[in-house]
């Protein structure tokens, strides 16, 4: 199996007469994964250079967006030039509440549903984190009145007494 990484000086040479960096190659081949062939003979292509005139950058200030912003919006998200200069950027409150949304496990209508029988939310997230209980059943179990409690301990520390006199032969 040949090495697929390495760069011959001639490729180097070649990509330098088409414009492309020993670096640009370097980062092409190993960084991204391209074909050595591509990464040598494809240019590189300036999307900035056709998308960033006066009015633009008029157009930039006024909606609040910064150049980098605006380039990294095209380049890396792939937005459309109109999107990337249209849409006003959250302010850091929005940004962390979309994350904090985003990361959500459970959802505002099932505690919402929780809460219609007097579950809290810490119980909620309680009951599927420690217990191990189903989104399904933590939402939808009501909680133990302390009659119930009570019953269910006594039955827990009995069967618990039992096991130990089985245990000790008695």
């Amino acid at each position: 199996m040949s090495y697929e990484y390495y760069i011959t000086p001639t490729q180097y040479d070649i990509g330098l007469a088409n414009g492309i960096p020993k670096s640009i190659l370097s980062q092409r081949v190993r960084s991204s994964g391209w074909d050595i062939k591509r990464a040598y003979t494809e240019p590189i292509v300036h999307y900035m250079k056709d998308n960033i005139n006066d009015e633009t950058l008029k157009i930039l200030k006024s909606n609040g967006i910064s150049k980098e912003t605006f380039m990294k919006r095209i380049l890396v998200l792939g937005w459309n030039k109109e999107r990337a200069l249209n849409t006003i950027p959250m302010n850091k409150q929005q940004a962390m509440k979309k994350a904090r949304e985003s990361q959500r496990k459970i959802s505002l209508a099932d505690y919402a549903k929780a809460a219609e029988i007097g579950v809290r939310e810490s119980t909620v997230r309680s009951r599927i984190n420690n217990s191990r209980w189903s989104l399904e059943k933590a939402v939808t179990t009501p909680l133990m009145t302390n009659s119930q409690s009570g019953k269910s301990s006594r039955m827990y520390q009995d069967m618990y007494c039992e096991i130990n006199k089985i245990k000790r032969g008695n």
